[in-house]
């Protein structure tokens, strides 16, 4: 059944519409220093084996440590990994660039550190690649991503395409003492369903947009517990892809005490939601989170992820009966802790004062074989789970 409707007051949670001026804080994001064009301009070509070490020496070694590396185009892959950006350093990749993850335990591809940095493909529509393959036998080749942000001010990092494969962390992470950063332009395949492709631990005056994930999350914002206090603080994002995964955005507070985030243009295709809002587990919180524009969730009858770890925490039991009997486990992150099956719905919310859903907000679901309303909470939620899915 198709479904489209403007965004309403959901009785017993607490959605407040507002105009958007209201809610949205500085711009933010990256700004090019003064300098840039001045920078000079340094060829960097793989060769056999690792490239992590010259790479690196490169950096440190830069008169004024400061320039442009371009890394050119060649028909092997660049095998890079442990590389820490200084303040200063940009990083551009000529079209038909692969790098893929060098055998550097638990480390990360890029480490952005400093102030003033990028690291840029050749355009949107021209991504640089990027091979992020884990062991799945072997816990020390699994902990790593492509990109680590922190303590870091005014950095960029644009038109990736991201390959994964067998990590167990999403592939870019800002934490708490990230500020005025872009993220925008990556396209990410074979997460897991624990993770997924940016995970805002923390960060201010961020702007995310144009991403496109498949598996697990696209933008999660969630804190783990040994997080430092600060949270996020004025993020922009818009245009959400989430493909087959748990979800297009994620926003779980946790122990954080966060301030404002704007949600602009959400599309999910198979995936169990487009968003997913849950309360604080200890504490946590937004000052508020503005969701506008165009919220759409796409229904399909396999390939969604949900979390099965236990009964309490079974999403699949909100899908009518006959549909959870076509759900299966993936296998690989422990006995039946994640499954795969149908879509469940569009925008799920927890009873918290700060979700706002701008009044000119649109909902659409699309093909869905069920009825639902365009909002579900934890109290239509569960309602339906003590009726094994049934509507």
């Amino acid at each position: 059944m198709n479904k489209r409707s403007v965004v309403r007051i959901i009785p017993a949670v607490a959605l407040i519409l507002v105009s958007v001026p209201a809610l949205v804080g500085a711009k933010g994001g990256y700004t090019e220093p003064e300098n840039f064009k001045q920078l000079k301009t340094y060829e960097f070509v793989n060769k056999a084996g690792s490239d992590s070490s010259r790479l690196q020496e490169l950096i440190d070694g830069l008169p004024d440590h400061r320039g442009i590396i371009l890394l050119k185009s060649s028909d092997d892959e660049y095998a890079l990994g442990g590389i820490v950006l200084a303040s200063d350093i940009h990083i551009r990749m000529e079209p038909g660039v692969r790098i893929r993850k060098d055998n550097v335990k638990g480390a990360n591809v890029f480490n952005l550190t400093g102030e003033n940095m990028s690291i840029v493909g050749a355009s949107p529509s021209d991504k640089a690649v990027i091979a992020v393959d884990g062991d799945s036998d072997n816990p020390d080749q699994q902990s790593f991503r492509a990109f680590g942000a922190k303590e870091v001010t005014n950095f960029w990092i644009a038109n990736i395409f991201i390959d994964e494969k067998d990590t167990r962390f999403s592939t870019i992470m800002t934490q708490n003492t990230a500020s005025d950063g872009t993220i925008e332009n990556i396209t990410m395949t074979g997460a897991g369903p624990g993770w997924g492709l940016l995970q805002m631990q923390g960060g201010a005056n961020i702007i995310a947009r144009n991403l496109d994930g498949q598996g697990g999350f696209t933008l999660r914002l969630e804190q783990g517990s040994a997080t430092a206090p600060g949270g996020i603080q004025n993020l922009q994002a818009s245009n959400i892809i989430g493909r087959h995964g748990r979800a297009a955005v994620l926003i779980a507070p946790k122990s954080a005490v966060n301030g404002k985030a704007v949600i602009e243009n959400v599309t999910s295709y198979g995936c169990q939601w487009a968003v997913h809002a849950s309360s604080g587990k200890e504490d946590g919180v937004f000052e508020n989170v503005l969701i506008k524009g165009k919220i759409t969730a796409r229904y399909d009858d396999h390939g969604s992820q949900f979390r099965t770890l236990s009964r309490k925490m079974n999403n699949v039991q909100f899908l009518p009966e006959d549909i959870q009997k076509k759900v299966t486990v993936i296998p690989g992150y422990g006995r039946n802790k994640f499954s795969t099956g149908a879509s469940s719905g569009a925008v799920k919310v927890a009873p918290v004062d700060w979700i706002v859903i701008d009044k000119d907000a649109v909902i659409e679901r699309r093909g869905f074989p069920f009825k639902d309303p365009d909002i579900i909470t934890d109290a239509y939620y569960l309602d339906i789970i003590s009726k094994k899915g049934n509507r």
